[in-house]
């Protein structure tokens, strides 16, 4: 069994999939099609199918993990080089699972768990691990999208910076 068994890299779309069928206007659907339309980019590492999503001039505020101040975003050119050094890095690969996902007229915001399989030597915040042990971390974060027109403006994302890590052989439990 590899480490991306341990995640459920689909629970994302099922999660919004149902968030969807409780949708009553034309124009929360329309918001909430895009970002899935997004999103799928992003998890198949298209970077032009991603940034296709977008306005010309995107505005990204990344929060929290492990980049204290946050990282900000501003500019397609400066999103581009963004999307892809992450789409050259594993970043793709986790599970996020939604709690809350809230539609209105300008744009959306979601709350739930992020889950990725990293190995010990790769988990900041001074934590005691083995460095060649598989671990399960999962952070809660918050997502806010803003859109003009039928476009998103850009992501704030909000997350924890440590979360919870767990031995991989653990975390079934």
């Amino acid at each position: 069994m590899s480490a991306v068994d341990h995640l459920d890299l689909d629970r994302q779309f099922r999660d919004l999939e149902a968030a969807r069928a409780g949708l009553r206007s034309a124009r929360h659907v329309e918001l909430l099609d895009v970002f899935v339309e997004h999103l799928r980019a992003e998890r198949r590492a298209d970077l032009e199918g991603t940034v296709a999503t977008l306005i010309a001039e995107p505005r990204y505020n990344l929060w929290g993990q492990d980049r204290p101040g946050g990282r900000i975003l501003r500019g397609r050119d400066e999103v581009r080089r963004f999307y892809a050094e992450y789409f050259e890095s594993d970043a793709t690969v986790f599970e996020r699972s939604y709690e809350r996902v809230v539609v209105g007229d300008d744009g959306l915001f979601t709350d739930g768990l992020v889950r990725r399989v990293v190995l010990g030597s790769d988990v900041v915040a001074g934590r005691a691990l083995q460095p060649d042990s598989m671990y399960v971390v999962e952070r809660q974060a918050a997502l806010v999208v803003s859109f003009e027109g039928s476009l998103m403006v850009g992501e704030d994302t909000y997350a924890e910076h440590e979360g919870r890590c767990v031995p991989l052989d653990a975390s079934a439990t």
